[in-house]
């Protein structure tokens, strides 16, 4: 499970999530045409509770969803 705090994101955005095992990460954020409009690779995540965060100043307003 992923969660992305604050929703909705003004310009930095907080990631949390658990990873069954260490791990290379990378993070894709698409538009809702599923172009990736930003594509992020993350530290390595370690088994369990992982927190990243970076800003979208980047990203025009709209909706997007993150892949992990």
């Amino acid at each position: 499970q992923v969660t992305i705090i604050p929703n909705p994101v003004k310009s930095e955005m907080h990631v949390k999530y658990y990873a069954s095992q260490n791990d290379l990460v990378i993070l894709r954020i698409t538009d809702m045409t599923g172009t990736i409009v930003l594509s992020k690779p993350v530290n390595v995540a370690f088994e369990g509770l992982n927190l990243f965060s970076f800003t979208v100043d980047e990203l025009k307003p709209g909706i997007y969803t993150a892949n992990l």
